[in-house]
Formats: structure tokens, C-alpha cells, sequence
């Protein structure tokens, strides 16, 4: 589905299962763009949001050298192609484990790697590839929407992953403007550049994910990004 089709199935379970409003929203990746026109469209749903390493909504916008994944269409059809081989079959679970070790934050184990991966495993052998083509419409449909957006009355925290090793620095750097932006659409948006933090931050900085959240149920302070002394 879209961010669009998200936002609008979140809407729904939100009004018709009696959910007492409002809201947390905690977004990740994807979910970033469903969760900014979620609070563009039905701001009364949501008491606050906060975005974890959320999809640049420009990311396919700009020169191609400074996007990461510069040939959508191209790739689109690679993962088709791996999806009806069987791509977990192909890559296997080990590979993804590596992949994981080494694009997180130096927080991450293996134990964690290997559970985390399972879930992976399990979901690209079923055919779960092949859905970027997704991705690039929600791009688009959220960047049109910020466009014509007044400044958004839910506050919000956007924390940025610092580990970007999987991209290069120039997509990287790309990313943390387009999370600047996100806070800027915001009249109480904050931006947290996140240590030790990578693209999969449940698994290396949960704690800093948990301190936003409860920023908006206890009021306790915006966290830093910083890694928590003594904390290894």
C-alpha cells in the first residue's frame, strides 16, 4: 500500500475501534511519510508523533547522485525478478544478519541481528520484494501535500540516524536536510540527530525511541541523541 492508503487505514481503526483519542504515533521508515499526512489531514487523531529515520519525502526528487536508490524503475525490476526466485533463498538469512551488523550502530549483537533477521527472512521468501514501486508513489503524494500544508498543530519528534553507512555521505547528508524539513512543517517540531543510531534504531537506540515517546505521555525532556553515560 501508499503512505496514502496507511494514513487513511490508521484513520479508520483509530475512529471505528473506539481507540481513546488523542493518540502517540511512533512511525519508522516508510511509515514516516503515512504518519506526516496523517497529521496534515486528521491532526485531532494525534497527540504527538515521533518519526524514527523517516523516508525523506524529496527522495526521489534532485539530482540522482545524491538519492539513494538513484534508479527506482531499474531496481523495481531486479527485486520482481529476485522476489520469483525466491530472494531469501538466494541471499539466505546469514547474509542478512551481516548486512545488519554492519550497517547498524556498534549497540547491535548478533543475537539481536539473527532474531531481527528472521523476520526479514521470512518475509522476502514469501515474495515481500518488489513493492519499492510503492515507495516512489508515496514519496510523491507526501511531497505534493507538504507543499500546500499550514504549519501542523501536532508536535513532533523526528530522530535522525547518525549510522548511515548503507548510503553514500551525500544521501546521507541529503536525508538529515529532509529531516530539518519535517521538524520545519511542525509549530512544535524537533529535530534529534541520533548517536550510535542506524536506519534500524529499535535495535541500537531503543532507549532514545522510548524517552520521545514519553515526552508526550509524561513530559519529561526532548532527548539529546546522546548515548546515556555509562550506558554501553
Amino acid at each position: 500500500p501508499t503512505a496514502d492508503q496507511i494514513c487513511e487505514d490508521l484513520h479508520d481503526l483509530i475512529e471505528n475501534a473506539g481507540i481513546t483519542r488523542p493518540v502517540v504515533l511512533v512511525v519508522w521508515s516508510l511509515t514516516g511519510l503515512s504518519g506526516l499526512l496523517h497529521a496534515i489531514r486528521y491532526p485531532g487523531d494525534l497527540r504527538g508523533i515521533v518519526f524514527i529515520d523517516p523516508t525523506p519525502f524529496d527522495h526521489y526528487e534532485g539530482p540522482a547522485k545524491g538519492r539513494p536508490m538513484p534508479y527506482p524503475r531499474l531496481i523495481i525490476v531486479i527485486q520482481k525478478l529476485l522476489a520469483a526466485l525466491g530472494y531469501g533463498r538466494l541471499w539466505g538469512k546469514q547474509a542478512m544478519v551481516e548486512w545488519l551488523i554492519k550497517n547498524s550502530g556498534p549497540r547491535v549483537d548478533r543475537a539481536e541481528a539473527t532474531e531481527y533477521a528472521q523476520s526479514l527472512f521470512d518475509h522476502v521468501q514469501n515474495k515481500g520484494v518488489g513493492e519499492l514501486w510503492y515507495m516512489v508513489q508515496s514519496c510523491r503524494i507526501t511531497s505534493a501535500a507538504v507543499k500546500t500544508a499550514a504549519p501542523l498543530a501536532v508536535p513532533a519528534i523526528i530522530l535522525s540516524a547518525t549510522v548511515d553507512k548503507a548510503v553514500s555521505d551525500i544521501a546521507a547528508e541529503r536525508k538529515h536536510q529532509n529531516h530539518r524539513a519535517y521538524a520545519a512543517l511542525f509549530k512544535e517540531g524537533h529535530y534529534v540527530r541520533v548517536t550510535e543510531g542506524s536506519h534500524m534504531m529499535t535495535l541500537d537506540r531503543p532507549d532514545i525511541i522510548a524517552d520521545a515517546v514519553m515526552h508526550f505521555i509524561d513530559g519529561r525532556a526532548i532527548p539529546t541523541g546522546a548515548v546515556p553515560a555509562g550506558n554501553p
